[in-house]
């Protein structure tokens, strides 16, 4: 367990209005807006019913840990490489009284087969590390540069696993730079992930996306629904 010399090196944050209350690292990887963005859009369009999740590159446990706060149905499985961060993820499952429904896997998702099987989750989240590897300055807190910068996991990465965890007609939920909203679209068509709902993420009106959210589907068979703007 995490001391109390080590609880100074952490924030607690409450989201949700409340609900939710996550220790994450004071420096290194924080989350931003984006995870929050993603955790309301695939809520607001989520399939009835008992309800698998997986989080890839969960930090803190943000996006999967809201996951289990607004559907109390919901099974969630928070997958995070980095060893400091997992066990964020589980202190603040355990402390929001989610552990029972949330599972961590500390490890890399490109090498998770036999821990996380495939072809049974209903949806995957992501807000995968969006820079590309030698663009721009490298962060040089290394949970930081990580979290942010393809270094390790990819993007092709995160589909690819993405698509290996979801059951026929599935759904991936991403968040990701809307400039690089091409690259996401070709990962997506090589995995069978087919795009059912777009909405882009305007800093302020009149200004280009910064951001877009992707909803795709396993399998296809529902056409594209490019949403207003936020």
């Amino acid at each position: 367990s995490m001391s109390e010399r080590e609880d100074t090196d952490l924030t607690r944050d409450a989201i949700l209005r409340g609900r939710l209350q996550l220790w994450q690292p004071r420096r290194g990887y924080r989350f931003s807006v984006d995870a929050l963005l993603l955790a309301h859009f695939a809520h607001a369009h989520r399939p009835p019913g008992e309800h698998r999740v997986a989080d890839l590159g969960a930090g803190c446990g943000v996006v999967g840990l809201a996951a289990a706060v607004t559907r109390p149905e919901a099974r969630v499985t928070l997958v995070e490489l980095q060893e400091r961060l997992a066990e964020l993820s589980q202190r603040n499952a355990t402390e929001n009284d989610l552990a029972n429904r949330v599972r961590v896997v500390a490890g890399d998702l490109r090498r998770l087969k036999r821990l996380v099987p495939g072809d049974r989750y209903d949806s995957v989240l992501s807000n995968p590390p969006f820079r590309p590897a030698g663009a721009g300055r490298l962060s040089p807190d290394r949970e930081r540069a990580l979290a942010h910068t393809e270094l390790e996991v990819t993007l092709p990465d995160v589909v690819a696993s993405a698509a290996r965890l979801l059951r026929a007609r599935g759904v991936m939920s991403v968040v990701y730079p809307a400039e690089r909203l091409p690259e996401l679209l070709t990962a997506c068509a090589e995995r069978d992930l087919r795009p059912i709902r777009l909405q882009p993420v305007h800093p302020r009106p009149g200004e280009p996306a910064r951001r877009i959210l992707l909803a795709a589907r396993k399998g296809g068979g529902t056409p594209l629904c490019l949403e207003a703007p936020l």
